[in-house]
């Protein structure tokens, strides 16, 4: 199992803080992404009643890659989101526990998730000293209506100028990671699940594996504003979005929610201010974190 046989690789990284998550985390979360094969990666309908009774890994994998292209542009600032008509979502609450990970070990569930972003991303760069290079290590907090605090990390290589499709693939997952914000809507496709401990964490499949990609989608921003065009998404889908975006603005104190009411709290407290200078004008009585490799 992955998570006991990582002894071996206790000087393979090289740690600059501890602030994402502890090494010992960090070193199972990269073999994990490292050496997990694609013949591991759970198709639809292969998980036993005991998993699938709670609607747990409904993924299609019986559609072309093409179905799970990229956002195509509509216009500047909204994408059409394009889905396998089969494609559903998970709930956050209804995930397998660590101990159920390891008895269906080899196999990797990797389900979809639409969820809320709760904290700002965190960004790493993490040395690999078994091969001398980096790797950057995105790590969000994401919750639902079912659950309020689920992990999932993201293995991505520095920016190269090749074209090839694994690099593209690579630069997208960049390019959306550095825009979230908390208060945000995702749809995330194909995460691969792995546990650490008594814990279950979510991260990105390697992209070398072509039978799965690992996507995020950005469905609405933190200020409410759609970053998507949602008609095209099945209607289960839909459903769930209605429900995670009303917990959201129930629950999830969004960046520029919390901006504007820094801004209200300003506004307010200088009007009070003028109030009160203006009493006493009337009322003379009153008194006045580079990874460093080692």
């Amino acid at each position: 199992m992955f998570e006991e046989d990582t002894t071996h690789l206790d000087t393979s990284i090289a740690f600059e803080d501890t602030s994402i998550a502890t090494p010992g985390y960090l070193e199972h979360s990269l073999v994990f992404h490292d050496t997990l094969l694609s013949s591991q990666v759970l198709p639809d309908g292969i998980t036993d009643k005991s998993v699938s009774s709670s609607s747990f890994l409904t993924t299609s994998f019986g559609t072309t890659l093409s179905d799970f292209d990229s956002p195509s542009k509509v216009d500047e600032h909204t994408l059409l989101v394009k889905v396998a008509p089969k494609m559903s979502i998970t709930p956050l609450g209804l995930l397998p526990n660590a101990q159920r990970l390891r008895e269906i070990y080899p196999q990797t569930p990797t389900p979809n998730f639409l969820c809320v972003v709760t904290a700002t991303p965190e960004q790493k760069e993490v040395f690999v000293r078994k091969g001398g290079y980096k790797m950057n290590l995105w790590e969000i907090i994401v919750a639902d209506d079912t659950r309020s605090d689920f992990k999932v990390t993201f293995w991505l290589r520095p920016l190269r100028e090749s074209n090839n499709e694994q690099n593209h693939i690579q630069n997208q997952l960049l390019q959306t990671l550095e825009s979230i914000k908390v208060g945000d809507i995702l749809l995330l496709r194909n995460i691969a699940l792995t546990s650490f401990g008594d814990t279950v964490f979510g991260q990105s499949l390697n992209p070398a594996i072509t039978r799965a990609r690992t996507t995020i989608d950005v469905l609405t921003r933190s200020n409410g504003v759609s970053a998507a065009q949602l008609g095209g998404l099945p209607v289960p889908v839909l459903e769930v979005f209605k429900k995670v975006k009303k917990w959201a603005r129930l629950h999830i104190a969004s960046d520029s929610a919390g901006s504007r009411k820094r801004k209200s709290s300003q506004a307010k407290q200088l009007k009070d201010t003028k109030r009160t200078l203006t009493a006493r004008d009337v009322d003379d009585s009153m008194p006045p974190d580079t990874m460093e490799s080692v």
